[in-house]
């Protein structure tokens, strides 16, 4: 659309500069398949030992967050942020009325994980009933939400009470 704008403009505004960019074009290679005695997967067990030792830490701040923040409970993006804030000091969190700001050092940004990372925590807490959520309209949702998942991949399908 750029190039359309410049083409029919032969002048363009002084503030851009227009670059030109041969055409490139590209051979592309039929991958062949790998058969399964060809991949190497390797030893899991450090990656398993890592996994778990990543998931406990986790765990330990989730439910720091959940005990201290009662919101934390009913609302998954507060729960990411507060996280955040425990886990990292250095993360700055500000807010007004319309805007939330997050200031993260460049350097923290490999060492930050999915918000989803969060959330599976929390919902495996809350399967084992703690730290469920305080308001009932929260509750009724995520269990409603979990029947429709359930339903559409086929989990349970002859249990009658989903």
């Amino acid at each position: 659309m750029i190039n359309e704008i410049f083409e029919t403009n032969p002048n363009p505004p002084k503030n851009v500069k227009v670059l030109d960019s041969p055409r490139i074009d590209y051979e592309i290679e039929k991958a062949q398949p790998l058969k399964n005695e060809e991949i190497d997967w390797g030893d899991d067990s450090l990656e398993i030992e890592e996994f778990e030792k990543f998931k406990r830490k986790k765990k330990v701040i989730v439910e720091k967050v959940l005990k201290k923040w009662e919101k934390t409970t009913n609302n998954d993006r507060i729960l990411d942020f507060e996280c955040l804030r425990v886990e990292f000091p250095e993360i700055k969190i500000y807010s007004d009325k319309q805007i939330i700001t997050i200031k993260i050092p460049k350097k923290l940004m490999k060492f930050i994980p999915s918000a989803e990372s969060y959330r599976r925590i929390r919902q495996e807490l809350n399967s084992e009933g703690k730290y469920l959520p305080t308001n009932p309209e929260v509750r009724v949702r995520r269990g409603r939400q979990e029947r429709v998942i359930k339903r559409y991949y086929g989990i349970r399908k002859n249990d009658k009470s989903l």
